[in-house]
């Protein structure tokens, strides 16, 4: 995971900036992984990722 999100993106220059987003959901896992992140997202974001992409069909319901 830490290549696939850490891996440096060719952007064409050094005046331009890119990114990684991440996706998934913590809906299916226990209780105590909800309240604290699930290690899939947190394994993510320590990756690298720049945003977390939550959509309803992994899970993530709307407010």
């Amino acid at each position: 995971m830490d290549w696939v999100v850490g891996a440096p993106l060719p952007t064409g220059g050094p005046d331009r900036t890119g990114g990684s987003a991440g996706g998934g959901s913590a809906a299916g896992a226990p209780a105590p992984l909800r309240l604290g992140g699930a290690a899939a997202l947190v394994e993510m974001i320590e990756a690298g990722a720049c945003a977390m992409k939550l959509h309803e069909d992994w899970g993530t319901t709307p407010a």
